[in-house]
């Protein structure tokens, strides 16, 4: 059946040339988005907390997330948080969450590559593709949470 949600979500918003990469979501909800994953090293929480202590295991699944998702590599020091706030997002596990409860802690991290990178997709993150901010925005499918995040972080 699979993990359990432990509410522990990274995400790692790619830019090159001002365009951010997206790609469609393989699993339920197939909307656009940015990489992101559950922080499955956290232990499981029934409260929202994102604590900085927490910060290194956040800023690892996201480095692990990148290239799984992404195929690129990059190093801790490459990455910039610019997000650390509770998303009202529904898990999609299948397993369902701890406690029931439909949330996730976030944590987002930013990357900024001077070259355009070469991406892949693993199948988790299908048709990857660089979009402007105007282009996110237009997005019919982008998915929720991450539009709020956007908008959080004045990209859109």
């Amino acid at each position: 059946m699979g993990d359990l949600c432990n509410h522990a979500v990274v995400g790692v918003l790619v830019e090159w040339n001002g365009r951010y990469l997206t790609g469609l979501r393989a699993k339920a909800p197939r909307d656009i988005a940015p990489c992101a994953g559950h922080v499955d090293e956290l232990t499981p929480r029934t409260t929202p907390k994102g604590a900085r202590s927490e910060q290194p295991l956040f800023l690892a699944a996201g480095i692990r997330e990148l290239e799984e998702e992404t195929g690129l590599k990059v190093r801790p020091d490459d990455l910039k948080l610019v997000l650390n706030r509770l998303g009202g997002d529904r898990c999609h596990r299948a397993a369902g969450s701890v406690d029931g409860e439909n949330w996730h802690w976030w944590m987002v991290f930013a990357v900024r590559f001077a070259q355009q990178p070469d991406v892949r997709s693993n199948g988790e993150l299908l048709d990857l593709s660089w979009n402007s901010a105007a282009e996110l925005a237009a997005l019919p499918n982008l998915e929720p949470i991450w539009r709020s995040h956007l908008r959080y972080l004045r990209i859109i």
